[in-house]
């Protein structure tokens, strides 16, 4: 692997194409069904806005053992990349007795429930982790954390992971991992990890039918070792062996064999508050949980577990042609993060999806208000760099799309436009500066694809309307700007910063948000 600390990554041409080599891309284990020619998008990096990919050349059962790159360039290197949690992140940091906290990876905020808060008092990672509150409130119940928004863990392979604090040793049955819980307690059927009554007994349970534990039905180990202290608790589908495997601090327990995937799900909880109707009392502290797609610990193979928290959408993925997956583990590129909507910028009401790209305003107050968000990524005017994205509008009334800087309420009532130092186009057919409107365009209709081009040497902005320029709307802004978007209840919209193909094409000399 390369060094993190090193400056840049250059992918030279030479003749035949070189190949990366160990010096700069690792050819992982468990990777399976390439075919030569397949391509790898490697995700991060950019010379003159081209994406950074590569070629399979030679494969050896299916496995890669040959690459040559594409675009060559000079691109930045960053640290080496802690493994995706992708699906849901949960890192307990806030302040000591909160009793919310935020997913990572959606940017939503997640109410702890009853007799459960955030502590400063141990953490494993961060500032704080998830307290099971029997300390401070004798006798309370304590109900844990549910995710909600996941319905399905997919037909792939899947890892459900966190660290796990008990001093005193587990008391009485409760459930780690929870899916389908009604209300608090685990009773629906899914998925559940389960510590026995007497705090060396593991029990597994799960459910492709919805109807009964068809996969796993109370399989439990005995006797498995529990530290007093911080343990790394796991449980993985391996999809490419068709089995279910838990691990304890790095080594498995459970070893169920099953192709068979998990039904429908409408919840996920954090050690919920027992498994049987049963409210009971529990002390420890929970933290770095995650659900992400793919088998993180495969094979029943004995792991060493993380030693750092986790980063939402650090690693690289592959591939583009081909069925080959697994295969390949690189150095990230910059930037760390593909330019996507901020989950932190954002009013409360807007919800993200599809990899933080799509947006939906749930405001279903008797009085609507406006709801903004922000990229993640700004860019100042000065540059020569002449930058595109795409939105597409697909429902509901009052949208707007443009430009906003740094300290822009997002949560205000304020839409992007009202104020001096932000631009925008509105589904109306107007643009907006100052709280000035001005007829521009076309009313828009959905779904409708709205093109930005920003110059940033002269600052100019024009709007496209399903690929159709429809004029310069604004010239010579200056300073730093983040693509924005406001929107009323219903209102849903997609960006598209230059991963994915364009809908429409953009000028000559024009990239992607990146």
């Amino acid at each position: 692997m390369l060094n993190p600390g090193s400056a840049h990554l250059v992918l030279a041409s030479l003749a035949g194409g070189p190949k990366f080599g160990m010096s700069a891309l690792m050819i992982g284990s468990g990777g399976t069904g390439y075919t030569a020619g397949d391509v790898l998008a490697l995700s991060g990096g950019s010379t003159a806005g081209l994406a950074a990919s590569a070629t399979v050349t030679t494969v050896s059962g299916g496995v890669i053992t040959g690459i040559t790159t594409n675009n060559p360039g000079d691109y930045t290197i960053l640290p080496a990349c802690i493994p995706t949690a992708n699906l849901s992140l949960l890192h307990f940091d806030g302040a000591n007795g909160a009793t919310t906290t935020t997913d990572d990876n959606t940017g939503n905020t997640v109410t702890i429930a009853t007799g459960s808060q955030l502590s400063t008092t141990q953490t494993k990672f961060g500032t704080a982790s998830l307290q099971m509150d029997a300390l401070t409130n004798p006798g309370t119940s304590n109900r844990g954390v549910m995710i909600t928004g996941i319905t399905s863990f997919g037909t792939g392979g899947w890892t459900m992971e966190c660290w796990w604090y008990n001093p005193g040793g587990i008391i009485t049955w409760r459930p780690i991992f929870a899916s389908n819980a009604s209300t608090y307690m685990a009773v629906g059927y899914g998925v559940q990890l389960i510590w026995s009554s007497v705090g060396t007994n593991l029990s597994f349970y799960a459910s492709s039918n919805g109807t009964s534990w068809n996969i796993a039905d109370a399989v439990t180990i005995a006797g498995v070792a529990f530290n007093a202290g911080w343990n790394h608790v796991a449980l993985v589908f391996d999809a490419a062996a068709g089995h279910y495997y838990s691990y304890v601090n790095g080594v498995k327990q459970h070893d169920v064999t099953s192709a068979n995937t998990i039904c429908g799900i409408t919840n996920i909880w954090v050690v919920p508050s027992d498994y049987n109707g049963s409210e009971l009392t529990l002390t420890a502290w929970i933290d770095e949980w995650a659900l992400s797609s793919g088998c993180r610990y495969p094979n029943g193979t004995t792991f060493t577990p993380p030693t750092s928290a986790f980063t939402y959408n650090t690693c690289g993925t592959s591939t583009t042609g081909g069925t080959g997956t697994g295969a390949i583990i690189f150095p990230t590129w910059a930037p760390l993060k593909p330019t996507t909507l901020d989950r932190i910028t954002k009013s409360t009401y807007i919800n993200l999806s599809n990899g933080n790209l799509t947006a939906t305003c749930s405001d279903v107050s008797a009085v609507q208000t406006f709801h903004s968000i922000l990229a993640s990524l700004s860019k100042t005017v000065g540059g020569t760099e002449k930058l595109y994205c795409e939105v597409i509008y697909q429902g509901g009334v009052n949208f707007y799309v443009g430009l906003a800087q740094s300290g822009f309420s997002t949560g205000s009532d304020t839409f992007v436009g009202a104020n001096a130092t932000d631009y925008s186009f509105s589904s109306s057919g107007f643009k907006w500066n100052n709280n000035v409107s001005t007829a521009y365009g076309s009313q828009l209709l959905t779904p409708t694809t709205i093109g930005m081009q920003f110059d940033l040497n002269t600052g100019n902005v024009v709007f496209t309307i399903n690929g159709v320029s429809q004029g310069t709307a604004f010239t010579g802004l200056s300073g730093t700007y983040f693509p924005a978007l406001t929107e009323l209840d219903g209102v849903t919209a997609t960006m598209n910063f230059g991963a994915s193909a364009w809908a429409y094409s953009p000028p000559a000399g024009y990239v992607g948000w990146f």
